[in-house]
């Protein structure tokens, strides 16, 4: 565990990312799939 940490230090600077991507691929589609809705309800 320890030797991993030590080999790969910018492993929580990676894994940040990816869920700050996530969060923002989400946010976009909630935002979408709302306004797809809107435009299906009219």
């Amino acid at each position: 565990m320890l030797s991993i940490q030590i080999v790969n230090p910018d492993e929580p600077a990676i894994l940040a990312k990816l869920n700050n991507i996530l969060s923002t691929t989400a946010l976009l589609f909630i935002i979408v799939m709302l306004s797809y809705i809107r435009l299906l309800g009219r």
